[in-house]
């Protein structure tokens, strides 16, 4: 059996078989515990654990769900939640910031790089202000504010990244005017030597 699928046996072991229609809606503040819960053990969640330790990184997944699920009900007592109901809650808060930043690129593309609006909620903000300054955990590039806007940082890399495209443009024109300047040259000499020649050879003839 593949170690994803044993994770999922194990995590459903402490599923709540309590009927689903009696759970209660995630508020804003226990989906923002569970950001915050999950980035600090994100390491042992999504860490890659290889060779003999396989097996053991399956139990450090299930015992970090587990704690995960642990620190949410600790906090907020309405409804226990199960280690499997955090890690559907958490893919599925991901999926819905990466699918707001995909929407904020294309209308930014639209709009030559100008503000759009939208909005993030809380757990999102979290989450996208715990990846500041790492890779990208939508796989995309950095450089958008919470609110909507393109990042001052990420208006000046594109500043920096037009000086030095308009600079090799600059040097590669430079290039060629000191190439048709050097081939002017030559002509011109060429020209002056045919004119010797010339006037050298009417000289004879007259003579």
């Amino acid at each position: 059996m593949a170690e994803k699928d044993i994770e999922k046996l194990c995590l459903k072991e402490r599923v709540d078989l309590s009927d689903k229609k009696t759970r209660t809606k995630w508020s804003a503040d226990e989906e923002t515990c569970l950001i915050s819960a999950v980035l600090d053990r994100e390491d042992v969640l999504f860490g890659e654990f290889k060779g003999p330790g396989g097996k053991s990184g399956v139990a450090k997944r299930r015992q970090g769900w587990e704690e995960v699920a642990d620190a949410i009900n600790a906090q907020f007592t309405s409804s226990k939640r199960s280690p499997e109901e955090c890690r559907k809650k958490y893919n599925n808060a991901k999926q819905r910031t990466k699918e707001k930043i995909d929407y904020l690129k294309r209308e930014v593309r639209k709009t030559g790089g100008g503000q759009v609006e939208f909005e993030l909620t809380e757990a999102e903000e979290v989450l996208l202000e715990r990846q500041e300054g790492r890779p990208s955990l939508f796989g995309l590039e950095e450089g958008f504010d919470s609110d909507g806007k393109v990042s001052e940082k990420r208006k000046i890399d594109e500043r920096k990244e037009n000086i030095t495209e308009d600079t090799k443009r600059i040097r590669l024109e430079q290039r060629k005017l000191e190439l048709e300047i050097t081939k002017l040259e030559k002509e011109i000499k060429l020209i002056d030597t045919k004119q010797k020649f010339y006037e050298m050879k009417m000289s004879q003839s007259e003579s």
